[in-house]
Order: structure tokens, then sequence, then C-alpha cells
């Protein structure tokens, strides 16, 4: 396409259609959210309305959930700093391979083998959580690094190395590694060959009640900030050896904020997938499921009755 406008979309998608003709038998659309396609005066999805009435459009489930974790990234504002932070961190090592190299050499020291570290991107499904896991594998050698390139009086170096031993952003990673995880097995099924509604559906209820216990249960936290402000309870503030920097309020501080975040969290899921109950009645549309009726039981004629009065 000449340009990604929304007159331009339409008119290929029209014309590409209309030339297999296929254009009316549309009857709906899924796209990722962007205001070009989905707005319904001048977006994509609007012009497509006006010559198909009653066009179905739905949000892309997938883009939904990394959205859905990408708004609460936005919503805070060390959570925003904390985005910037790796994403520094990763630029650092990623644009100069002597840097990278010194960061390689601790990790085959000790580990016996590499991992690169990963930018946290709003499109990459689930990019945040894969970053915020592997910094916190590799911490330790990061902050080794850091500290090496920091006495070479690299400003950069020098500036991450301070944020990384800043208590709450330790803390606030430790959060946001329970959260996603929380979120992952999502993610996995939108990456399945075959996505199943009703498989989607058992596994957005059980984040929610997980969700719903971190944020609304005190004294519940996930695995990772628990054993975490566990370990730094009995270690002065310790983190892999590192002594980080904190004030006498923080410990308070993070363990509110920890229910806090769940809550955002579940209110962000919530609202991209209001939808859900609805969505996941056209299951009964399943050609794998529809493959397994037989006659001879008892439900083959009351198949998908009832879900068809609910749409």
């Amino acid at each position: 396409m000449k340009n990604t406008e929304s007159q331009t979309i339409f008119n290929e998608i029209k014309n590409t259609l209309l030339s297999f003709g296929l254009y009316h038998k549309v009857r709906s659309i899924s796209t990722d959210g962007a205001k070009a396609l989905i707005s319904k005066k001048n977006g994509v999805v609007g012009k497509l309305a006006k010559d198909i009435p009653g066009l179905i459009n739905i949000h892309c489930i997938a883009h939904r959930l990394n959205l859905g974790v990408s708004d609460g990234w936005k919503a805070d504002t060390r959570l925003k700093t904390l985005n910037t932070m790796i994403y520094n961190l990763c630029r650092l090592f990623k644009k100069a391979p002597s840097k990278f190299r010194i960061l390689q050499d601790y990790e085959l020291e000790y580990l016996g083998y590499t991992e690169k570290l990963v930018s946290p991107l709003d499109i990459r499904w689930m990019s945040k959580y894969k970053a915020v896991c592997r910094i916190l594998k590799l911490y330790p050698f990061i902050m080794l690094a850091l500290t090496k390139l920091s006495k070479n009086k690299d400003e950069a170096a020098t500036s991450l190395l301070l944020q990384l031993k800043d208590f709450k952003n330790i803390a606030y990673l430790k959060i946001l590694e329970d959260l996603t995880d929380i979120i992952n097995p999502l993610n996995n099924i939108f990456q399945s060959k075959n996505v199943s509604i009703n498989r989607l559906h058992v596994s957005f209820t059980i984040a929610k009640t997980l969700l719903s216990d971190l944020a609304y249960k005190d004294e519940i936290y996930g695995d990772s900030f628990g054993n975490f402000i566990e370990t730094i309870s009995q270690k002065e503030f310790k983190f892999f050896g590192v002594k980080l920097i904190h004030k006498n309020d923080d410990l308070s501080f993070v363990k509110k904020r920890s229910h806090d975040l769940a809550k955002m969290m579940l209110f962000n899921l919530k609202s991209r997938f209001s939808d859900l109950e609805v969505l996941k009645e056209f299951e009964v549309l399943s050609y794998a499921n529809l493959n397994q009726l037989n006659s001879i039981n008892s439900n083959f004629f009351n198949y998908g009755n009832k879900e068809i009065e609910n749409l």
C-alpha cells in the first residue's frame, strides 16, 4: 500500500474482495484496535459498515491482552520510569558490542552460557514480561558489567547502576514478574494453532481470581515478590549481594503498591475483555465441536440452543 491511511486500507480491502466476488459476503472484521481501523466515522470499520449493514467488529483478543498489560505500565509513574530504564539498559548493551561482550563474559564465567536482554515493546506479545524476567535472572551479571563500565566513566552505565540499586525498582520488577506470570497462560493460548474460546474463558476466569486475591487480600503476595521481601528482611536489603538503596518506609510502600498494581491489572483486563461472555458462545459454531456430534446422543438435537439464544 502507498500509505496506512484508512481510505487507502479500505480501498485495498474492498477492491481485492470485489475481484473475488466476496465483498458483500463479509460479515465480520477483526483488527488490532488502531484508530485508522476501528473509527466508526472515518476508519476502515466505519467505511465497511456503510456498505455492509450489520458488520461485526472484533478487536483482536491477542492485541487486547497485550494492550491490557501495557496500559498498566502507562498508568503508574514509576512503571513508566521502569520501562524507560529497561529500554535504556537493553540499548546500552545492544548498541555497543564491546559492552555486550563484558556482560557475556560474566554470564559465561558464572552460568556457562549467555542470554540476551529483551526490549519491552508494546506491540510484541508479552515482551514486557520477558524483559522483566530476563533482568531478574541476569541481575548479578548486569550489575558486575555496569560497575566495570561505571569505573570507566560511562555516564549511562553509572545512571543505570544507581537505578538498579534502588529498592523500589527491584521490588516493582518482582511484583510485575508475579502479575505477568498470571497473564502468561492466556498469552500461550493465543499463540496456539487452534484457539478455543471456552479454554480461553476458563483461563481468563482463573487469571481474574488470582489477580483478585493479590489485589484484595492483605498479606497475600505473589511467589516472587513474597520471597523477595522475606529475603530482604533477613539480609538487610541485599539482593544477590548488592546492597539496595532504600528509605525506612519503602517496604510498607511496595507492599501496598503490590495490591494497587494487581487492582490496576485486574481492571484493565476486565475492561479489555468485557465481551468475553458473548464471544464464548460462538464456540458452538466450531467445526471441531460439530464434527464430534452423534445423532445417537440424546443431546444431539438440543446442541447449541442455549448459546444461540444467548447470542
